[in-house]
């Protein structure tokens, strides 16, 4: 994990300023929603090489 999320989640967790940890919790949640939004747009429009059932296959979007 890069050393700038973790300092993020010391923030989160550990620093006794509610506008510290709020914001730190916000931007971490942000981190979050994007990872989920870019995988979602990943699967839809790349072929991602998987191993599938011990072979090597290509996942294809529905």
């Amino acid at each position: 994990m890069p050393s700038w999320v973790q300092d993020l989640v010391v923030c989160a967790c550990y620093v006794d300023s509610f506008p510290v940890q709020s914001a730190a919790i916000s931007a971490l949640l942000d981190l979050i929603i994007l990872n989920q939004s870019l995988q979602r747009y990943a699967c839809q429009h790349v072929h991602i090489p998987s191993l599938v059932m011990g072979k090597l296959g290509l996942l294809q979007s529905a």
